[in-house]
């Protein structure tokens, strides 16, 4: 009987530790973790992201290969992407939000806030260091950002796990963080028109609505030796070898500054009636695969009245871009971009080059 209680004990006694001993554990791990309820370790295993705020207004940013995509049709703006990764790696909770301001901070979540859940490789079983059967496309965060406090220097964020609102910074930051968490498509879109080297590019066509007599093709059938025509007259002339290089290397990484929204009728109504009227310049790029890239530009007219005239604006223009994308739908079917945007002249210049800066006489 007596070694039945001793081994009774024994067994209790074991069972105790144990529980102590998980009890210090955890408190241990939260500890540890107490700044880790809203950021990310490893972001470079983040394969999608979706965002979504209380107006119901959402943005699926999803990795496909080196690059990110926007809601599955467009190119992301990578750094963006990234930024908003690196941020997340570092917030830190400053402090529970405190009673006085509980029940405010909640109601201001509840009706304004964005949600972000962030999907990437995990594990089954992830418990005390422990990792068991990886997992691909597993939601690995999510949490609601708020707005910013009313010293600017911390965001108002909840996890979705939890029902107490904490105050979160990045130390060394002065801000606050919920415009890296923003709903508007557009934002996230790469602002991308040409983005091609000389070898990639198959022809060029340059129309001078303008000045008619400055329209010409440029064919490349080697890298070298260009081919330079008037247009619509279809006659080879030559050409100085540095200018046409210069022409031909500027396609590289040029961008548009905005792009306007096509869910805004009333924004759809003014690009319609712009593209009803004749555009200044009509550029078509062609690609060695056959693609092209059509830019119409449009200027930008006021009433100078310093001049007591209509004028047009020297920085920007209004741009249609029609192209083919690299992205194909569920279906395998080739998407097409239709975009009208807002672009600075400086940034396009660079292939808005007339015939008679080209041509030798």
């Amino acid at each position: 009987m007596k070694k039945k209680q001793t081994k009774i004990f024994t067994i209790v006694f074991i069972i105790v530790v144990i529980l102590a001993a998980a009890v210090i554990i955890l408190k241990n791990v939260d500890t540890k973790n107490k700044d880790k309820v809203f950021s990310l370790e490893n972001i470079d295993e983040i394969d999608k992201i979706f965002l979504v705020d209380k107006s119901n207004n959402s943005v699926l940013l999803e990795r496909n290969g080196a690059q990110w995509i926007v809601d599955g049709k467009y190119y992301a703006m990578d750094e963006m992407v990234r930024n908003m990764l690196v941020i997340t790696t570092k917030l830190q909770v400053r402090e529970p939000v405190p009673r006085s301001s509980y029940d405010n901070v909640v109601a201001l979540l509840a009706t304004t806030s964005t949600k972000v859940e962030f999907y990437g490789k995990g594990y089954r079983i992830d418990f005390l260091g422990i990792k068991l059967f990886p997992k691909k496309n597993k939601l690995l965060k999510a949490f609601y950002v708020g707005d910013s406090t009313k010293d600017s220097m911390g965001t108002y964020m909840i996890n979705e796990k939890s029902n107490r609102p904490y105050v979160v910074y990045i130390p060394g930051y002065r801000g606050y963080v919920s415009p890296y968490f923003h709903t508007d498509a557009n934002t996230w879109r790469a602002h991308i028109v040409f983005n091609h080297r000389i070898p990639q590019i198959s022809s060029f066509k340059y129309i001078d609505n303008e000045n008619p007599k400055d329209s010409y093709t440029i064919e490349n059938p080697d890298s070298r030796n260009f081919i330079l025509k008037t247009y619509p007259d279809n006659v080879q002339v030559p050409y100085d070898s540095i200018r046409m290089l210069d022409l031909m290397s500027s396609f590289s990484n040029i961008r548009y500054e905005y792009l306007y929204s096509k869910t805004d009728s009333t924004i759809n109504a003014f690009a319609d009636s712009i593209k009803l009227t004749q555009p200044a310049h009509i550029i078509t790029l062609t690609d060695q695969k056959g693609n092209e890239i059509t830019v119409k530009t449009y200027r930008q007219w006021y009433y100078s009245y310093e001049f007591e005239e209509t004028v047009y604006d020297n920085d920007r223009l209004y741009g249609w871009i029609q192209a083919p994308s690299k992205l194909t739908d569920e279906n395998g079917n080739a998407l097409f971009d239709d975009d009208f945007v807002l672009m600075q002249y400086f940034t396009f210049e660079s292939v808005l080059r007339p015939l008679h800066l080209l041509r030798v006489d």
